[in-house]
């Protein structure tokens, strides 16, 4: 019997380790594409913007206060709210960057808070840091500068980090250089922690721009309601518009889609792979038993127990091939998820596979083992005594 049953062991057992890594990986891959912000870009930071009719901005009283970006940041979803100002939005200011005589005409500065590093890959740090709360809370002369102009002011070798420029009235020391940023924009922009740029850089002190960052991609429609509904509720008098590229999202999470659908197809074709080996290894064996069953019910077995026989058989290599498959299907996840994704292993979603592939392979078992002992108990004693 042991070699008879090799192959559909070995199969299922196959089968439910292979159940185990798709549906656990699968998950894994596709949560850190879904909140990967390298991959996705600016795609998901939910954008929301005071809209100002008058010329004269400096003056006008709408913007978000400290409180508003505290009530969001508590939102279903919200992983990082951070609030900017810029020279060019919503009217254009014009400055000069100067640095030993060399002046920038026209530069762009944007004051941001910390957690704006946080929200994509569009502003990483090519050279020095970035801000700190410190830098916020104390209000300090830093500043970080884009690629344009560490290349206007400095030679090619020459560290700007530690050197001052004068931008918009104050000196600044320079503690970073931007990288490659996802906008061409900044790599023309001084940035300045927010607080000093709402306190020292005349015609920045109103925070009208907020950037709220979900914690994936697919709550980003969610996150956009509620974020609408709560300005509704505290700002109802203020125009203000809060949008995202809904194309990207719907692009990307149509890829998303197309892989999820993959996994699961896998899935089923695992599935059906296993029962279907189980239950042709169980009809061969009804075929090669005859002689078997027929003495079998010569000597007093019922069709019952002679159904049960090939049922217990059936279901007693599922549950041996459970067991072998978990074991092997746990060794790969953890091997992959530690080794090669380098993500947290979601233990929910690993024990509901476990679940389900010990489940699926049982029943399979037994649905495999029900037709060939179906056909067991139906053979006709005389004539299976007979065969050889």
């Amino acid at each position: 019997m042991r070699r008879r049953y090799r192959g559909p062991l070995i199969g299922a057992t196959l089968g439910v380790a292979a159940l185990i890594a798709v549906l656990t990986l699968g998950d894994l891959i596709q949560k850190s594409i879904g909140s990967n912000l390298s991959i996705l870009g600016g795609a998901t930071i939910i954008r929301v913007n005071i809209l100002l009719d008058k010329q004269d901005y400096t003056d006008d009283p709408r913007k978000f206060s400290d409180e508003d970006m505290s009530i969001l940041r508590r939102l279903p979803g919200v992983e990082v709210v951070a609030s900017s100002v810029y020279s060019w939005w919503p009217t254009r200011l014009d400055f000069t960057a100067s640095y030993q005589g060399n002046d920038y005409e026209n530069v762009r500065v944007m004051g941001i808070d910390p957690a704006f590093f946080d929200m994509t890959s569009f502003l990483p740090i090519g050279q020095g840091r970035r801000f700190t709360a410190d830098d916020v809370t104390k209000v300090r002369n830093v500043c970080i500068i884009g690629q344009d102009l560490k290349k206007w002011f400095f030679e090619k070798d020459e560290s700007p980090l530690g050197k001052s420029i004068l931008v918009g009235g104050i000196y600044c020391e320079i503690v970073g250089v931007l990288g490659k940023p996802d906008n061409y924009q900044f790599d023309e922009t001084v940035f300045l922690p927010i607080s000093t740029a709402r306190a020292k850089v005349k015609g920045m002190e109103s925070v009208r721009r907020l950037s709220v960052l979900p914690t994936d991609i697919y709550r980003v429609g969610q996150v956009r309601s509620n974020v609408m509904s709560t300005l509704k509720a505290r700002r109802s008098s203020y125009p203000y518009e809060v949008k995202y590229d809904k194309e990207r999202v719907d692009i990307i999470l149509t890829i998303l889609n197309i892989f999820t659908m993959f996994v699961y197809t896998a899935v089923a074709a695992t599935l059906i792979l296993s029962g279907v080996g189980i239950a042709n290894v169980m009809l061969a064996t009804v075929r090669e038993r005859t002689s078997e069953i027929g003495l079998r019910k010569a000597v007093g077995a019922t069709n019952i127990e002679i159904a049960i026989q090939f049922v217990t058989e059936s279901i007693l290599i599922s549950v041996m091939s459970s067991v072998l498959g978990s074991l092997i299907g746990t060794v790969i996840v953890l091997a992959v998820s530690v080794l090669a994704l380098h993500g947290e292993l979601d233990l929910h979603m690993y024990l509901m596979a476990v679940g389900a592939a010990v489940t699926t392979c049982a029943v399979s078992g037994l649905v495999a083992g029900l037709a060939p002992a179906r056909k067991a108990a139906r053979l006709d004693p005389i004539v299976a005594l007979r065969a050889e």
